[in-house]
């Protein structure tokens, strides 16, 4: 006899199977809290690029004012599309095929509602 005879639980099998299961449903609220927010603010700035142009004078209506306005905000577009930029999409890239990977495991899991009361007493 060795002392994991004497001391281990017989349902301890289904203790692991609950502690994967629990995992898998913090890992996919973790992973969601990240990756929608990451995601809206990606789109946002690639739709809109960054605001922060650094001028005073946007209420401005003068053609001179206006047109280094335009100007601004084609050169802060184009400057947005960096190493660092390129890096945050790849890093998001993968973090959604994470997350998708992970609904796929969330979604078979069987839930208390799909095992049978009878079959866990042992009763026919």
């Amino acid at each position: 006899m060795s002392f994991g005879d004497n001391f281990k639980r017989e349902a301890e099998e289904d203790m692991l199977e609950y502690d994967d299961s629990a995992f898998y449903y913090f890992s996919m609220s973790l992973l969601t809290c990240i990756v929608a927010p990451m995601t809206f603010y990606t789109i946002k700035e690639i739709l809109f690029g960054n605001k922060d142009l650094g001028l005073d004078a946007k209420n401005c209506k003068c053609s001179a004012c206006q047109k280094t306005i335009a100007h601004k905000v084609v050169d802060v577009k184009r400057k947005m599309w960096t190493p660092n930029f390129y890096f945050r999409l790849l890093c998001l890239a993968l973090l959604w095929m994470v997350t998708v990977k992970n609904f796929e495991l969330v979604s078979n899991i069987k839930t208390l509602q799909s095992f049978d009361p009878y079959e866990i007493l042992g009763v026919s």
